[in-house]
């Protein structure tokens, strides 16, 4: 058996009214075409697990089955005559299979309405005994709360039909000054190389070519400045090279 590849969410991400408002609309004209003074709701939510095997399929509709038993169809025939029926009524062959045939069409017909509202769906029923973790259930009820009919799918399907139902995606907001900082940014490394000490009026005699004298020592570690902000204190050797001053920076790797 091939494992069917599923996104990770969380249930409520697709197991509430946004998956069964469809089924909840289909099920409000269905039941006011059909039934004669009942509307079938579903659950609230869908159900993670399989059903009871005493349920038989009785219709499949992309990647939605349909289950029952013999007791829910009588009351779901209840519910289309608009009177109580019990086993004790059908007395001959031709009662039960004119009962099965109201019952058929009527199946058939929420079937076709599910099919027109969720024609987008694709995706194959999972068998429940294959993937019991992946099968989600909901049932039809009656407004006294008995249900009549079981609606059986798998996680893949109510994730497609979550998807297809969302809304637009927002506007992406402009970027903020704050998240270029994880864009590759240029740092200027500088080092203070020395201090020195000028009257005014020695500072305006200097020509160029004059040479300063600092008061530094030439092999002192000097402080690391990125950015005009100091990020490291001596750890900045100034080495003289071919006229021009070179900076040379050791750190330690845990400190960068």
């Amino acid at each position: 058996m091939t494992a069917e590849p599923e996104p990770w969410l969380p249930d409520c991400a697709f197991t509430g009214q946004t998956t069964l408002a469809p089924l909840a609309s289909c099920s409000a004209e269905w039941s006011a075409a059909w039934l004669a003074n009942e509307t079938l709701e579903p659950d609230l939510n869908w159900n993670r697990g399989g059903i009871d095997a005493a349920f038989t399929p009785q219709a499949t509709v992309n990647g939605f089955a349909l289950f029952a038993t013999p007791e829910r169809r009588l009351r779901l025939a209840s519910a289309l005559l608009g009177r109580t029926l019990e086993a004790r009524h059908l007395r001959t062959e031709y009662d039960r299979a004119l009962l099965d045939k109201l019952v058929d069409r009527a199946l058939a017909d929420l079937t076709d309405r599910i099919r027109q509202s969720l024609s987008f769906t694709s995706s194959k029923l999972t068998q429940p005994a294959m993937r019991p973790d992946s099968i989600f259930r909901a049932a039809l009820r009656t407004g006294n709360g008995l249900d009549v009919v079981h609606l059986v799918t798998s996680k893949s399907v109510l994730i497609e039909v979550a998807r297809r139902r969302a809304a637009r995606p927002r506007a992406r907001n402009p970027i903020h000054s704050r998240a270029r900082a994880i864009e590759t940014q240029a740092v200027e490394l500088s080092a203070l190389v020395g201090h020195t000490s000028l009257s005014f009026h020695d500072l305006q005699e200097l020509e160029t070519g004059d040479v300063i004298a600092l008061d530094d020592q030439a092999n002192r570690p000097r402080d690391l400045f990125a950015g005009g902000r100091l990020c490291a204190k001596a750890c900045v050797e100034i080495a003289a090279n071919d006229g021009r001053l070179s900076l040379i920076i050791e750190r330690a790797v845990n400190e960068w």
